[in-house]
C-alpha cells in the first residue's frame, strides 16, 4: 500500500513564480512509522514539544515566539535529509496562477487576488491533477494506494467535500482507496514532513540561489535514475497540459527549464 500525502503550496498569487503548486510525497506502508519517529526525534533533540508543527515557514506557533532562523533552517535540512533516505517518491503539479485567479485591474500582467469561487476551482483542478498521476504511478509499481490531504478551508470544505465524494468510484483511480482522508497538517507529523518537502522545491524555484532540489532530486517520480529530465511528466508536472496563450506556453517552457537547472545544479 502506498499512501499519497498531498498539500497545497502558495495559493496567494506570487509574482516571483506566479505558480500555484499542489502535490506531496508518496511513502510506502513500511516506512511510515520510521518517517514520523524521524521527525519526533529532530524536534526532542531540538527541545520543540512534539505537538508544535515543523513547517517550511517558521511562523509563530500558539502563544510562542518563532523558532530560531538558524536552527529552524538546520531542522529543515534534516528533515530534507531523511526523505532523501527513503524510498519517499515526490510528485507536485503546477499551473499559472493566471490560469484560476481572477485579475483585480483587468489586464494581463496586473495583481491577482483570490476568492472563494477561484479557491474552489484551483484546489479542485489541482487535486484532479494529482490523483491522475498518483494513479499511474500506482499502475506503474502495480500497487494499490490511498490519499491524505490536508483538512480544506472553511470558505471552500462543503465544496471539496462534495468534489472528493464525487471523485470515487471512478475508472479513472481502480488503484485509489476511497475515500480521500482529511487531516489537520498541524496534527500530522506526515504532513508537516510533506510541508517542508513542498516548501524545498517551491522556494527552490522562486529564489533559484536557494537550491534544494539536489537535495531530493532522486525522490522525484521518474523514467530513469540517469536522467533528470525524465521527471517531467511525472514527478514534475505543469498544467494546462496544452495552452492556447502563448504566455503560458512560454512560461511552462521557461519553468521546465529552470526545474532542470536547479535539479543538476548548472
Amino acid at each position: 500500500m502506498q499512501i499519497l500525502i498531498a498539500d497545497d503550496c502558495n495559493i496567494t498569487w506570487d509574482e516571483k513564480l506566479d505558480f500555484f503548486m499542489y502535490g506531496g510525497i508518496i511513502v510506502d506502508e513500511s516506512e511510515l512509522r520510521i518517517l514520523a519517529e524521524q521527525l519526533l526525534t529532530i524536534k526532542k533533540v531540538a527541545e520543540i514539544p512534539k505537538e508544535r508543527p515543523l513547517k517550511w515557514t517558521n511562523n509563530k506557533w500558539h502563544s510562542e515566539p518563532p523558532i530560531n532562523i538558524e536552527l529552524h533552517a538546520r531542522l529543515k535540512n534534516q528533515i530534507l535529509d531523511f526523505v532523501a533516505s527513503s524510498s519517499c517518491k515526490i510528485i507536485v503539479c503546477l499551473s499559472p496562477q493566471s490560469f484560476y485567479h481572477k485579475s483585480k485591474g483587468g489586464e494581463e500582467n496586473s495583481r491577482m487576488g483570490i476568492d472563494p469561487e477561484t479557491q474552489k476551482r484551483t484546489q479542485c483542478y489541482a487535486l484532479n491533477d494529482t490523483l491522475e498521476k498518483f494513479q499511474l504511478y500506482l499502475e506503474e509499481i502495480k500497487d494499490t494506494g490511498m490519499v491524505f490531504v490536508d483538512k480544506f478551508g472553511t470558505s471552500i470544505k462543503e465544496h471539496m467535500n462534495t468534489h472528493c465524494s464525487n471523485l470515487f468510484p471512478k475508472i479513472e483511480h481502480p488503484n485509489i482507496v476511497h475515500p480521500i482522508i482529511q487531516i489537520d497538517n498541524e496534527e500530522s507529523y506526515l504532513h508537516q514532513i510533506n510541508d517542508v518537502v513542498l516548501g524545498a522545491v517551491y522556494f527552490s524555484l522562486r529564489e533559484m540561489e536557494y537550491n534544494f532540489l539536489p537535495i531530493i532530486k532522486d525522490n522525484f517520480w521518474m523514467e530513469t535514475k540517469n536522467d533528470y529530465a525524465s521527471i517531467l511528466g511525472r514527478g514534475f508536472n505543469i498544467y494546462p497540459l496544452i495552452a492556447k496563450a502563448m504566455y503560458i506556453n512560454q512560461a511552462k517552457k521557461n519553468l521546465e527549464s529552470k526545474f532542470i537547472r536547479l535539479i543538476n545544479r548548472v
